[in-house]
Parts: C-alpha cells; sequence; structure tokens
C-alpha cells in the first residue's frame, strides 16, 4: 500500500450529485485516497503543502 501520495486538488472541475439537483464547478481535494472535501472555492491556499493542482476547466464544464 502506498503511504506517501501526494494530496491531489481537481480545481474547476464539474461537480454533479443527483439527489440534491446539484451540477456546479467547483473543487474536489483527494488526500491518502479519500476524497477528503469536494465544493466551490477550495483554491491552492485551502490545500496541504506540495499538494498536486489539476485544472480540469478545459475538460468538463456544467450546461449552459
Amino acid at each position: 500500500m502506498l503511504t506517501d501520495r501526494r494530496p491531489i486538488l481537481l480545481a474547476n472541475a464539474r461537480l454533479i450529485d443527483p439527489p440534491r439537483d446539484l451540477d456546479i464547478t467547483g473543487d474536489v481535494l483527494i488526500a491518502d485516497g479519500v476524497i477528503r472535501e469536494s465544493r466551490r472555492g477550495i483554491g491552492a491556499a485551502g490545500v496541504p503543502e506540495g499538494t498536486d493542482i489539476v485544472n480540469c476547466a478545459a475538460r468538463s464544464s456544467p450546461p449552459g
């Protein structure tokens, strides 16, 4: 098992939660293989040092 994985921030990702009728652009923080937080505006300032940041803006976007 890998124990030295760096945290990852998926910035500007499309967040979808059908039960809540949610379809927004936001950020997802993954650490130790677990989603730790997902919301708008986490940004680089709200993540642990050494986090890999992936800008997902060009990869997907909400409709409209």
